[in-house]
C-alpha cells in the first residue's frame, strides 16, 4: 500500500501518533494502539516532490518532531516495504549511512511454542525442558526469576510426537540469541537479547535467531544490543511490537574474523559478568563495544553525537 500511494498519488501531509503508556496521550484513551492520519490527493507526481511527516507527542499535538521526505529519500532508506521512519531531518543521512553499511541478511523467527495454541503442553515438571518467554530474557543474560508469569516446563515427548517434524521443532537443538518480542515503546532501550544455551524451548512471547556461517553468534548480540541498532529500531518502531521484519532489516555489517573476534570476546565478558551476578555493572565493556560497532558503520563524530543523545 505504500508503495502504490508514493509512487501513484500525492501525499499532502502524515500525522503520526506513536503508542503512548499514558492514556491522555492516546487518540484513543481505551486503545493502546499507534495511530496514523494521511491526507492524500489522487494525482500523479514527480518522483521528487516532498512530503511533510508530523510525529506527535500526543493528541493535543502539544509538542512532537516534524520532517519530510521525498519518495527517492524513502527508497534509498527501504527500497522493499517503503517504510516512512520518525526522523528529525539531522537523522536522515546517518540512517542512509547506517543502511549502506547492510552486508548481512538477518532471518527473525518467532518461538516455536505459542503460548495458546501448544498450551496442553506446558507443564510444572522441573524435569521437563525450560520454557523461556520475553519476560526471561534481559540484555546478555536470561533468568528464570520472572519479573511477571512463572516459569513452565515443556512436555517434550508429547509435543515432538505431535510437531516433531515442523521446521521449528529442532531449534531448541541449537544455541541462539532470543530477544523479547515485545517492549514498551516510550522505553530507552527498545532491543533485550541473549544468548540462549540449546536445550532452551522459547514461547511465541520471544523472537529468535539461529547461528550462521556469516558472521559470528556473540558478534551479532554485541550489535543488536549496541546503542546503534537499539537507535536505529527506534527510528522505524512507533508500537510496542519488536517484529522480525524490522529485526531483518537491520543493517548488519561485514566484517573480518579478527574484528568480529574482538566484539565476540567483549560480549563474551559481559555475558560471563551477568552469569554471575545479573546487577554487574558491565557499561565500561558495553562501551568498548559501542565504540567499534560506530568504527564498523564508519559514523562521524556527529553520527556517534545523535545516536548517543
Amino acid at each position: 500500500m505504500r508503495k502504490y500511494i508514493l509512487k501513484n498519488d500525492k501525499i499532502i501531509k502524515i500525522d503520526s501518533f506513536p503508542e503512548r503508556d499514558s492514556k491522555k496521550k492516546r487518540v484513543f484513551e481505551s486503545v493502546k494502539m499507534s495511530v496514523c492520519i494521511s491526507l492524500i490527493q489522487n494525482t500523479k507526481v514527480d518522483s521528487d516532490y516532498v512530503f511533510p511527516v508530523f510525529v506527535w507527542d500526543d493528541k493535543h499535538k502539544s509538542s512532537g518532531l516534524s520532517t519530510s521526505f521525498s519518495l527517492n529519500d524513502i527508497i534509498a532508506i527501504d527500497n522493499i516495504d517503503y517504510t516512512i521512519p520518525r526522523l528529525r531531518p539531522e537523522y536522515k543521512t546517518t540512517v542512509i549511512k547506517l543502511l549502506k553499511k547492510k552486508g548481512i541478511s538477518l532471518k527473525c523467527i518467532e518461538g516455536e511454542l505459542n503460548v495458546t495454541f501448544h498450551k496442553k503442553f506446558f507443564g510444572s515438571n522441573i524435569s521437563n525442558p525450560v520454557i523461556l518467554k520475553g519476560a526471561s530474557i534481559q540484555r546478555y543474560y536470561y533468568t528464570h526469576h520472572m519479573s511477571q508469569g512463572q516459569i513452565d516446563y515443556l512436555e517434550e515427548e508429547k509435543y515432538l510426537l505431535e510437531y516433531g517434524n515442523t521446521e521449528k521443532s529442532a531449534h531448541h537443538k541449537y544455541e541462539r540469541i532470543a530477544m523479547q518480542g515485545m517492549t514498551g515503546a516510550n522505553d530507552k532501550i527498545r532491543l533485550v537479547m541473549s544468548i540462549v544455551p540449546q536445550g532452551y524451548y522459547l514461547a511465541n512471547s520471544c523472537n529468535y535467531i539461529l547461528p550462521s556461517h556469516l558472521i559470528d553468534l556473540y558478534c551479532l548480540l554485541g550489535f543488536l544490543n549496541s546503542k546503534t541498532i537499539n537507535w536505529f529500531f527506534r527510528c522505524f518502531s512507533t508500537n510496542s511490537n519488536v517484529n522480525g521484519y524490522e529485526v531483518d532489516n537491520f543493517p548488519i555489517p561485514q566484517l573480518s574474523p579478527n574484528a568480529q573476534a574482538t566484539i565476540s570476546e567483549l560480549v563474551k565478558k559481559v555475558i560471563d559478568a551477568k552469569r554471575t551476578n545479573s546487577s554487574t555493572d558491565t557499561s565500561a565493556i558495553e562501551k568498548q563495544i559501542d565504540e567499534l560497532v560506530y568504527q564498523a558503520y564508519e559514523l562521524s563524530k556527529d553520527d556517534i553525537k545523535i545516536i548517543e543523545q
